[in-house]
C-alpha cells in the first residue's frame, strides 16, 4: 500500500514540475508592420511601424523599464506610450522606464488583455543594411539594479524580469527613381 502512496504521490509532483516548466514566463518583444510580426522589410526613406508588447503576464502592470537598440541608420521620427498620461524616464542611449499612471490588466488567453502595447514608435530608414536585429535589453538607467533583462512592475511594486523577443530588420532596398539610369529603364 505504501508503494501505491509513493507511486500516485511522485506522478502528482512530476505532474506539478512539469506544469510549471511549461508555464510561460512573462515577455517583451519587438514587432514591425500592419500586421505586428517580428520581422520586415524596410525601404530607404519611407516610413515604418515598430511596437514594443508585454505578453504572458498574469496580473497587472504597472510599469516596465527597457532599451530598445535599432540598427545605425534608423532613426525613430514618433512615439507613444501606453495610458493617458505616462511618465517616462531615460533615453535613447540607456533605455526608457514608462510608468502608466494606471493599472492595466493582463490575461492570457483573453485576446482582449493578453498582450499589452507598451509603445507604438514610427521609424524611417537612411540607408540599405542587411539582416539587422532590433534587440531589447535591461534597462541602463539605474546602475545600481541587480538585473540583467528588461522589467516589468506590477501594482503593488513588486518587479519582475522579463524573457525577450527580439525582431529583425531585413534587407532594404534602394528605389531608383530620379537618375538618368531609372529612366532609360523604359526604353
Amino acid at each position: 500500500m505504501k508503494t501505491l502512496r509513493t507511486i500516485v504521490l511522485l506522478a502528482v509532483v512530476s505532474m506539478m514540475l512539469v506544469s510549471v516548466a511549461n508555464a510561460q514566463s512573462p515577455k517583451i518583444g519587438v514587432y514591425f508592420g500592419p500586421d505586428q510580426v517580428s520581422s520586415t522589410n524596410v525601404v530607404p526613406n519611407n516610413t515604418f511601424k515598430i511596437w514594443v508588447k508585454l505578453a504572458e503576464i498574469t496580473g497587472d502592470v504597472n510599469a516596465v523599464e527597457y532599451k530598445l537598440t535599432l540598427p545605425a541608420g534608423v532613426i525613430v521620427l514618433d512615439y507613444t506610450y501606453y495610458g493617458d498620461d505616462p511618465i517616462v524616464f531615460g533615453s535613447a542611449a540607456e533605455g526608457v522606464a514608462v510608468g502608466f499612471g494606471e493599472c492595466a490588466p493582463m490575461f492570457p488567453g483573453n485576446p482582449e488583455f493578453e498582450t499589452l502595447l507598451v509603445a507604438e514608435l514610427t521609424a524611417m530608414s537612411l540607408t540599405t543594411f542587411s539582416a539587422t536585429p532590433v534587440t531589447i535589453t535591461k534597462f541602463e538607467g539605474n546602475p545600481q539594479s541587480p538585473s540583467t533583462a528588461p522589467r516589468f512592475s506590477d501594482c503593488d511594486g513588486v518587479l519582475f524580469d522579463l524573457a525577450v523577443e527580439n525582431g529583425t530588420l531585413l534587407a532594404s532596398v534602394g528605389v531608383e527613381s530620379t537618375s538618368f539610369g531609372a529612366v532609360k529603364a523604359l526604353y
